[in-house]
């Protein structure tokens, strides 16, 4: 983050499940979800605390109402003009999850402002095309057994930012200081390889309604 010009006090944590944001927003109820590695059931921050321990003294419990209640107030306190989440489209469901709960409290905080959207996963390695670090190339659909990747959204995508070769550079230096702990040297590579070929010429975003 520092790479991009973010500093610390312009991050918030707020330490919901890794790989279960998906049966939070399912699970209506005031039982919490238990995190199926760390057998967590409430908020935890690691290099410091998460956003409600912060703000309330005390952990809030992996539940539906924990999470809307915490988007929502920071909609409330930050007020911002524009949200960028992740698509409802893509492919991981902490992703799809952390749509649904933005766009949810966006509609309760009375939110007017646009949401921006954008695709991390779809179809494994099919997803981004063109493969490798290309800050020379646009993103650009293509055809897999019949099937248009990406999957689930409009092509072409409504918002293209172009980017320039330094913003493009700085994109990568920040994705390569990003260490992702992986099973083996192959997957690692695998997953490098990956991240690094969203380093194109632009950004992209789809715009999706609340109502």
């Amino acid at each position: 983050m520092k790479l991009l010009g973010v500093g610390p006090e312009s991050i918030l944590l707020l330490g919901y499940p890794d790989s279960g944001l998906d049966q939070v927003y399912l699970n209506r109820s005031n039982d919490p979800y238990r995190q199926k590695f760390l057998l967590k059931t409430e908020t935890y921050g690691t290099v410091r605390p998460d956003y409600h321990s912060s703000a309330y003294g005390k952990a809030a419990p992996y539940t539906y109402a924990s999470v809307l209640a915490d988007t929502v107030e920071i909609l409330r306190k930050l007020k911002p003009d524009r949200i960028y989440v992740t698509d409802e489209a893509d492919g991981h469901r902490d992703h799809s999850a952390a749509f649904r709960f933005v766009r949810d409290a966006a509609v309760k905080a009375g939110f007017n402002g646009g949401i921006f959207t954008y695709l991390v996963h779809s179809r494994g390695h099919e997803w981004p095309w063109p493969w490798g670090v290309t800050p020379q190339r646009k993103f650009e659909s293509h055809v897999v057994n019949g099937e248009v990747i990406p999957s689930g959204v409009a092509w072409p995508p409504p918002v293209r930012v172009p980017l320039t070769y330094a913003q493009a550079d700085a994109k990568l230096r920040s994705i390569r200081a990003h260490k992702v702990p992986m099973p083996d040297a192959a997957s690692e590579k695998s997953h490098q390889d990956y991240m690094e070929s969203f380093v194109k010429s632009e950004e992209i975003f789809w715009l999706r309604s609340i109502r």
